[in-house]
């Protein structure tokens, strides 16, 4: 998993007795259904505390597309609670109660580039883990990950990418090299989004991409470039390719951790 640049704002206050959320996207729920609330909640039970938290959300990472941007809210708020209050509470600590909101928000409490294992609550920072240009594209469709997980065929022979040859790839600096080990299982899913994402692929290939590759369940779809200039030009071209209400950005790995708050 890899942190990009691509990030939401969140902003978090002390007020009242209940815990609120707004949102400037009317489609999120602001209830007990969203993350954020329920990463408040779980703060405010393990500190024992019954003071109000008032969340305020600026969406910019696209919803449903396969980019964890409900997880990194969640543990946004974890963060920040664990701040504000005073809680010096420890990354693990945060990572378990993040395990309970979902697979990939302990991942977020620690972000960078990392391997996880289980669920994904199993984090191991990778730090030696070189950096990489990319252009990421998400299509105007939300895919549900549940039912692209539920989608999912057993893998019948080998995978095409041990994963030792694939965390070798990452830290060598070569582009090229990790651009060949690009593997995602669940591309072969299937699902009414999987035409546009071999399109994206293929579009993004014929642009000067070395290697593209579906992120996480998607439809987000990211291509690996030889350095940031060849990233700046691929998306300059690709963007006559793209639908209507497409997000494109240009961006390389290697954020690294948080900053802090």
């Amino acid at each position: 998993m890899q942190a990009i640049d691509l990030y939401d704002a969140l902003s978090i206050a002390e007020g009242g007795e209940s815990i609120s959320v707004s949102c400037d996207l009317p489609a999120i729920p602001v209830d007990s259904r969203n993350l954020c609330w329920r990463a408040a909640d779980e703060m405010r039970r393990h500190a024992r505390s019954g003071r109000g938290v008032r969340i305020t959300l600026a969406k910019k990472i696209p919803v449903a597309a396969g980019l964890g941007g409900g997880s990194s809210d969640a543990a946004g708020v974890l963060r920040g609670l664990n701040e504000i209050w005073g809680l010096e509470m420890p990354p693990e600590a945060l990572e378990k109660i993040g395990a309970r909101l979902g697979s990939d928000v302990p991942f977020f409490i620690k972000a960078g580039t990392a391997l996880c294992t289980g669920r994904g609550e199993n984090v191991t920072v990778l730090e030696h883990a070189a950096s990489y240009p990319y252009v990421l594209v998400t299509p105007p469709m939300a895919v549900s990950t549940a039912g692209v997980y539920a989608a999912l065929t057993p893998a019948v022979g080998e995978p095409p990418v041990e994963e030792d040859e694939f965390l070798d790839a990452l830290a060598s600096g070569d582009p090229v090299r990790l651009s060949g080990a690009l593997y995602n299982r669940l591309e072969s899913s299937g699902g009414p989004q999987m035409r546009e994402v071999e399109r994206l692929k293929r579009a993004l290939r014929k642009h000067g991409a070395l290697g593209a590759c579906m992120s996480g369940s998607g439809p987000s779809v990211f291509g690996i470039t030889e350095d940031r200039a060849a990233a700046r030009r691929l998306a300059e071209a690709i963007r006559h390719e793209l639908m209507d209400g497409t997000v494109l950005h240009c961006g390389a790995t290697g954020v690294g951790s948080y900053p802090s708050l």
